[in-house]
């Protein structure tokens, strides 16, 4: 009798730990109850594509459902798969292809299939979904690398994934991130990352921490920082500093300083209500934003530009693409003043938006106007010869000088 009790008492167990320890998918779970049938009984296809479905894949495919907000059950799901036709197949890759979860899928469907002995018709089925999906070889090697180390929860494994990252392919690993390790820093010889869980917030002595570490790369992940933290944050001497999916707000004139590094990259990351310049950067060879946003800016008679090269001449290669600034503007000591206030180095600039970004005199103590075109010269937004590709300027300073 006794025994049974504790039968019963593992079954519940096993069936209630999705419920506790769900593996968030975000994007899924504000998707439509389309996307969300079909993106599991998707993966139940792949799970029956063999002699049988384990219990640890079972456990996991719930821990997925609960994450990604499906009302069905485990259950349904295979029973669901067991009655796919070719044109439900067709009509949903054909739909997911367009989003952002086919990455998302593809690494859920490696992780299934590594959780026991896999079989060719399993690899095989998944390969014609990543046809479907039109996912490269260097994207799906960047999954495969990155389910890979989530299996084997090796910390150097997937900073090493980390490092095969595809610039189209969104950090779909993020939920998976706390179960590889709970602390916020990680590293193997080559490149360290600092990446808080969501709603988490870094502490000084974590950047600290990261900005005393030799590895040749820096990758920081998901981090949030406002002026009320009054850190100063500078790397030097690194090959690559890379910021993802990042938060600044206000920076209490202190840039985030960059000098006498190989490259940096920006991406997907928002910069809002500073008061000086957001980046000072020295001697960096090349430089990528890509994605961002910079919203509220405000830079000082005596500051420099939003993103800032003290001698911008010597930078090979600048970009800024599909990016936006909202209500950013410069204070300057005199509208004969020529400068280039959004950034002052020469370089590239495609698919961005400029809204109410000018450059302000002061017309007396109370009030400032702005700067239009004034005795022959200008301040503008970028430097002369700037190249500009499909971009959108609304109330703003001229684009670059003449």
């Amino acid at each position: 009798m006794e025994k049974n009790r504790i039968d019963a008492l593992c079954e519940y167990l096993d069936q209630s730990t999705p419920q506790r320890y769900p593996i968030g998918n975000s994007e899924l779970a504000g998707a439509t109850d389309y996307m969300k049938d079909g993106y599991f009984r998707m993966l139940a296809v792949v799970m029956q594509q063999s002699k049988g479905v384990s219990d640890s894949q079972m456990g996991l495919f719930r821990r997925f459902i609960q994450g990604g907000g499906a009302e069905k059950t485990a259950e349904d799901y295979l029973r669901m798969a067991l009655d796919i036709e070719i044109e439900d197949y067709l009509r949903y890759t054909e739909t997911c292809r367009e989003t952002d979860l086919k990455y998302r899928w593809v690494l859920d469907a490696l992780i299934l299939t590594c959780t026991r002995e896999k079989t060719d018709e399993q690899l095989a089925l998944i390969a014609h979904f990543i046809e479907s999906y039109g996912i490269s070889k260097d994207e799906l090697r960047y999954l495969a690398a990155m389910a890979r180390a989530i299996v084997g929860m090796n910390t150097a494994d997937y900073v090493t994934a980390c490092e095969y990252e595809q610039a189209g392919v969104p950090a779909v690993f993020r939920d998976y991130r706390a179960l590889i390790a709970q602390e916020h820093i990680c590293g193997n010889d080559h490149m360290t990352i600092l990446q808080p869980g969501y709603g988490e917030k870094v502490t000084a002595q974590e950047l600290d921490e990261l900005q005393g570490t030799d590895t040749p790369c820096i990758k920081l992940i998901g981090v949030e920082l406002s002026a009320d933290d009054e850190y100063l944050l500078e790397f030097r001497g690194r090959k690559k500093v890379i910021l993802e999916d990042c938060r600044f707000v206000g920076n209490n004139k202190n840039p985030i300083a960059v000098y006498d590094c190989g490259e940096l990259i920006v991406r997907n990351s928002q910069f809002c209500d500073f008061s000086a310049s957001v980046f000072r950067i020295g001697k960096v060879s090349s430089v990528l934003f890509d994605g961002c946003e910079f919203q509220n800016g405000c830079i000082d008679e005596d500051g420099g530009a939003v993103i800032y090269a003290p001698h911008p001449s010597g930078m090979r290669k600048f970009n800024l693409i599909a990016s936006s600034f909202e209500h950013c503007r410069k204070d300057c000591k005199s509208a004969r003043e020529e400068f280039a206030f959004i950034s002052n180095i020469k370089g590239n600039v495609d698919r961005c938006s400029f809204v109410d970004c000018w450059g302000y005199i002061k017309k007396d103590y109370f009030k400032w106007e702005k700067i239009e075109e004034v005795y022959g010269g200008y301040v503008t937004m970028f430097p002369k010869d700037t190249g500009a590709t499909n971009c959108t300027c609304e109330d703003c300073a001229p684009f670059s000088g003449k």
